[in-house]
């Protein structure tokens, strides 16, 4: 018994070590911003969108039904600003071809 209980006993040293975060939402998280509404109304047609031969045009729907992360689409992103990641280094070698393929062309 005794031997079970010294066992145990770095294992509760070791959670006690532990910081808990609370899953409640932070007062200085940014509020969302408001969501932009659709340029169609509800239940409108919206010619030439369908591209299958065989189904008709679709009709628009309410904007609560579409989901949320089609909303974020029109935002522009963040250009990459940390010099040792993968994203920011693709982004330069891109320019720096756009810039000697433009060079070259005059």
């Amino acid at each position: 018994m005794l031997r079970i209980q010294q066992s145990i006993r770095p294992v509760n040293n070791l959670l006690s070590s532990f910081r808990l975060f609370s899953t409640t939402v932070s007062r200085f998280q940014e509020e969302s911003a408001p969501r932009p509404t659709s340029s169609a109304p509800h239940g409108q047609v919206l010619k030439g969108i369908n591209y299958l031969k065989t189904q008709t045009d679709p009709i628009a729907k309410a904007d609560e039904e579409y989901p949320e992360w089609l909303w974020t689409l029109l935002e522009p992103k963040e250009a990459p600003t940390d010099i040792l990641s993968r994203a920011y280094q693709r982004k330069k070698n891109k320019d720096s071809i756009k810039a000697k393929n433009f060079l070259k062309k005059r």
